[in-house]
């Protein structure tokens, strides 16, 4: 097999692209989730679930966000939120609980994105849950009846 590429008009194939690897803008996107596990903090003394999300349409679409939401932690306002947070997000998705992070997978949602700056870099954090928007509201036709001042006639007007 050769290594011939004599055959190819490079003046026909399309620039690559510049893929936008930054932070996304802060705002609310439409996210499914990818994968979730649970992992050990690093300090030794709690776990957390990791959720990473991938932005489904609209700006942002295929970029991936993560959060990261103690369930188990030695502090115990830590705990409490991560575990509402968690609730939230399972509520989001149309869950009453869990009882694995598997649940989780392929469920479809909103998500609030902040972005913060940290040693001079800018990260993004999943800060709110929401459940997803369906998609355009139907419209609703709306007849107003006037009500029978008794002026006209009994006609039937067919």
């Amino acid at each position: 097999m050769s290594g011939d590429l004599s055959d190819i008009n490079w003046d026909d194939i399309p620039e690559p692209t510049q893929r936008d690897n930054g932070p996304l803008a802060a705002g609310v996107y439409p996210v499914k989730i990818e994968a979730a596990c649970v992992k050990e903090a690093n300090s030794g003394n709690g776990k957390y679930a990791e959720i990473q999300f991938r932005v489904t349409e609209g700006t942002g679409a295929n970029r991936c966000v993560w959060a990261r939401l103690n369930f188990q932690n030695s502090n115990p306002v830590a705990e409490r939120i991560g575990l509402s947070q968690l609730k939230k997000l399972a509520m989001a998705i149309g869950l009453q609980g869990l009882t694995e992070t598997a649940q989780l997978v392929d469920g479809e949602l909103e998500v609030t994105v902040t972005a913060r700056e940290y040693n001079g870099k800018v990260y993004n954090d999943v800060k709110d849950f929401h459940p997803k928007r369906s998609a355009a509201p139907k419209k609703r036709m709306v007849f107003k009846v006037e009500p029978d001042t008794g002026g006209g006639s009994d006609d039937v007007p067919w």
